[in-house]
């Protein structure tokens, strides 16, 4: 019963999301000899006001970088 634990900052669709899980499970399967229906995949959503890095807050961030891959202004 292996379990995947992703944690990320929010903002990640649903679809996004069950994208990730079903790639996740189809490795754990193949590469890991995992049984498909025994792996837990669990997504961990962090706040982009609570997750900093290099002393910058993601919610501060310049970067133009956004979870959903959309343009930030």
């Amino acid at each position: 019963m292996p379990m995947v634990r992703v944690t990320w900052l929010e903002g990640r669709t649903e679809d996004q999301k069950e994208q990730i899980a079903s790639a996740i499970v189809d490795v754990m399967a193949e590469v890991g000899n995992a049984f498909r229906d025994r792996v837990d995949v669990l997504f961990e959503d962090i706040p982009l006001e609570q997750w900093s890095t290099g002393g910058i807050f993601a919610s501060k961030s310049t970067s133009g970088w956004t979870p959903t891959g959309d343009k930030k202004s």
